[in-house]
């Protein structure tokens, strides 16, 4: 019959080995089964193993990791969270407030502060501007990117936007300078 089929002895005692062996751990495939999915599918071969092993049964992690790949089971890996913490990394900014954040008039002292969300996996940057005069956000961005030169694009639109209210509106026309910016409040009309 091997000579018509075309295959050795050896390969025909290796079949019928193996075909004796896969009801040897019958038991323990189902109770591997059942852990599984008692815990919806969350544990893995070694906590498997070790359910196994707390209800009495003596069984080698391998064999059950064996076994578990055998079966197809594997456990669903939880994704990390996000963490936005580097340690020391970057530089610390100079305190230019001097801790003060209190303004005597409008568009005296503006902040900003960028923030990291994690949006499907994606991550987006959110950067209000707000005048510590009043509280009052100037401008809200919210872009893919983050980096300096973004930053900065941000803080001139920032600017820009409160000249043209200062242009608007006679009450914010007080002819002081804008910190920092290298530019000044538009001359008065009158």
């Amino acid at each position: 019959m091997l000579k018509l089929a075309g295959l050795s002895r050896s390969t025909f005692y290796y079949r019928r080995k193996l075909a004796s062996l896969s009801g040897r751990h019958a038991v323990l495939r189902e109770r591997i089964k059942a852990i599984f999915t008692l815990h919806k599918g969350r544990y893995g071969y070694r906590r498997v193993t070790a359910a196994i092993r707390q209800l009495g049964q003596k069984v080698n992690h391998k064999t059950v990791q064996r076994l578990m790949v055998e079966m197809g089971l594997k456990s669903l890996v939880r994704p990390k969270k996000y963490r936005s913490y580097k340690g020391g990394a970057g530089r610390v900014a100079p305190d230019l407030l001097k801790r003060q954040f209190a303004a005597d008039a409008a568009n005296q002292k503006w902040v900003t502060d960028v923030t990291e969300f994690n949006v499907a996996g994606e991550k987006l940057y959110l950067s209000p501007v707000m005048d510590l005069f009043n509280g009052r956000d100037h401008c809200l961005r919210n872009r893919k990117t983050a980096g300096l030169q973004a930053g900065g694009r941000h803080a001139q639109q920032g600017i820009g936007q409160a000249q043209e209210q200062r242009k608007a509106d006679p009450a914010l026309r007080s002819g002081m300078a804008l910190p920092n910016a290298g530019l000044s409040a538009p001359a008065s009309d009158a």
